[in-house]
């Protein structure tokens, strides 16, 4: 594989100049700043609705209502106008899942869509899930679609901002599972990456205090 940066911001056609050779299976990473990676390949998603429709999609992982991101992308809009944006917005996307080779993850039906595609996000609820502490602990401590701004999709914007706390919650309560029991210098550890983000969390500060005691 090359190694390659591409954008999808480059309009509805297909960037020819910028496409990309895939050839390792392709992980979406959703937290620090949004990107496809594929093997020493990577493509960045734009700060524009292309990249914000691909987020969305792929941290929801299952079937989404088209009706129901219309409305959270358009709701001052009416129905029908919310719908035909959609429309119009996912044959614009279509390009540039092509150019990325991932045209046949992107699952449209006529009133759900689906964007087969693993990420980082997926990965940390997996593993919190099934109370793989270390490896839920073991994801990057970088907001969620860090960079983004969801400029004129402020309603999308109040989702990322709940979805980022969550996703914080899940990796924090992670970490401290992952510190019962271990050694010292572990738990330093796994508590100095906490406070590099929040330097007064309380909890993670006795935890701290408490392995310098040992």
């Amino acid at each position: 594989l090359r190694r390659a940066t591409a954008s999808l911001a480059c309009g509805a056609m297909p960037c020819h100049h910028r496409a990309m050779t895939i050839g390792a299976a392709p992980s979406l990473v959703l937290l620090g700043s949004p990107h496809l990676q594929a093997g020493h390949t990577r493509a960045d998603l734009p700060d524009k609705l292309p990249g914000y429709l691909v987020a969305y999609l792929a941290t929801r992982g299952d079937w989404v209502l088209r009706e129901e991101l219309a409305v959270l992308l358009w709701p001052q809009a009416s129905e029908a106008q919310a719908q035909n944006n959609l429309r119009v917005n996912l044959a614009r996307l279509r390009p540039h899942l092509a150019e990325w080779g991932l045209q046949e993850r992107f699952v449209a039906e006529r009133r759900r869509l689906r964007l087969d595609l693993p990420s980082d996000v997926a990965d940390l609820r997996a593993a919190h899930a099934a109370a793989e502490w270390a490896r839920a602990a073991a994801s990057s401590a970088a907001p969620f679609l860090d960079g983004l701004s969801f400029r004129a999709f402020t309603v999308m914007g109040e989702w990322v901002r709940t979805e980022r706390e969550t996703l914080r919650h899940l990796w924090r309560d992670a970490l401290l599972h992952a510190a019962q029991g271990a050694p010292p210098q572990t738990r330093l550890d796994l508590a100095a990456r906490v406070l590099q983000t929040d330097p007064f969390d309380e909890e993670l500060l006795r935890l701290q205090l408490d392995a310098l005691a040992e």
